[in-house]
């Protein structure tokens, strides 16, 4: 608990009785696997076998953990500071005694400790945890959803209100994680353009979510309304508009999210170079001034769709590079034919890739990964990262894993 503690800030509520249920397999990963380590470079047709066997185990060990990491308030956030630190002293010293007690048979004195620090530990962990800012999900402000071989973005506007940024190729994936993030008001839908991987999954987005307008762009022969009422129905209230570059939405009532439409080209020849490329800025008036999304100083999203290399050098010549990005969702799934150029231009603190597992077109390219590296991103990908919402604490972003 003191290593942890440190490392995540919050405790696992239900580790007990998941490393309960978890540790009957444990001997049948760590005993077998062993000897097959052992035997491997001599009999690699016994080792095979034996590993096979371990990983059926190891697989029950996955299944125990994501079950458990999937129950309500699965973490519990921990007062930092003093109080923190006297906490953990307290829980260690109940855990010792009642350990004690169950080995040597409790006495009198042993269940007197054991109540004294027990009822110490709810008098200060229950009020300080209920008054402690929460870390998790409650606070995100920006979601990279898994939806495959897609792309998915929330921009939260509101408690349960935001913005989604396509909506990848599967309707379920893309409700999961609206339901995943707690959002059941879309109050705009932007489908950057024409491939089905950005606007497949619509209907999962707006089912009992109607959206306050529909943007998009795409190409100038693209039908918008026959393509989405081909996979979604949505109602006739609902606007659906191509903006202009320079355009401005805002949306204002809880956070304040200015979307600004950088690009919004119909010309090109490739669908791709069609793409909506939008801006996003993240601000909370609850934030202190000078910190990362603060109304002085708010987190930036520069959201990519699908742009091609060359398309992108030609709008980084004629109009620039927006200042200070912060969280760029790198175009085409990370593929070779996004370039480079703009990566190195803004070098932004989080790169998002939303990818299939597996899938067959080699995305994302490990150029594209060895510029962000080097560039120095946090790189995030929705095959090895699953959906990732992102948090603005006292030290900047933080990113949290929503398996």
């Amino acid at each position: 608990t003191p290593v942890l503690l440190p490392l995540s800030a919050a405790v696992n509520t239900y580790a007990v009785p998941a490393n309960v249920l978890a540790a009957p397999f444990v001997p049948f990963i760590t005993v077998p696997g062993t000897f097959a380590a052992v035997i491997s470079t001599t009999l690699p047709w016994l080792a095979v076998p034996i590993l096979w066997c371990c990983g059926l185990a190891a697989a029950c060990l996955g299944l125990i953990g994501r079950a458990a990491a999937g129950f309500p308030q699965a973490t519990a956030p921990w007062p930092e500071g003093w109080v923190g630190w006297g906490l953990v002293v307290l829980y260690v010293f109940a855990a010792l005694v009642l350990a004690w007690g169950l080995v040597d048979r409790f006495r009198y004195w042993h269940m007197v400790l054991l109540a004294g620090a027990a009822a110490a530990m709810l008098a200060l962990v229950l009020p300080v945890t209920a008054l402690a800012p929460s870390r998790g999900l409650d606070h995100w402000r920006v979601a990279l959803c898994d939806v495959g071989q897609g792309d998915m973005l929330v921009i939260r506007t509101q408690e349960s209100a935001g913005v989604v940024v396509d909506a990848g190729e599967d309707p379920l994936l893309a409700d999961q994680c609206l339901e995943k993030l707690g959002l059941d008001t879309v109050e705009a839908l932007v489908l950057t353009h024409e491939h089905s991987d950005h606007y497949g999954g619509t209907a999962g987005v707006i089912e009992d979510r109607a959206p306050g307008t529909v943007l998009h762009a795409g190409s100038a022969d693209w039908d918008v309304d026959a393509e989405v009422e081909s996979v979604a129905e949505l109602p006739a209230s609902v606007p659906v508009y191509r903006p202009q570059a320079g355009e401005v939405f805002e949306f204002t009532r809880e956070l304040r999210v200015r979307l600004t439409v950088w690009v919004a080209e119909a010309h090109h020849a490739e669908a791709n170079d069609n793409s909506l490329v939008a801006l996003f800025e993240i601000a909370d008036p609850q934030l202190p001034v000078g910190q990362i999304g603060a109304v002085s100083h708010p987190l930036r999203l520069l959201a990519m769709g699908d742009m091609e290399e060359a398309a992108t050098a030609s709008l980084l010549r004629r109009d620039g590079v927006p200042p200070g990005v912060h969280l760029l969702k790198v175009a085409h799934h990370g593929a070779a034919n996004g370039g480079t150029e703009l990566l190195e231009a803004t070098r932004p603190a989080a790169a998002l890739i939303g990818v299939g597992q597996d899938n067959s077109y080699g995305h994302p390219s490990a150029e594209i990964i060895r510029t962000l590296e080097a560039v120095g991103a946090s790189v995030y990908r929705t095959d090895l990262h699953g959906t990732v919402a992102f948090s603005l604490g006292p030290n900047g972003l933080e990113a949290m894993e929503l398996r």
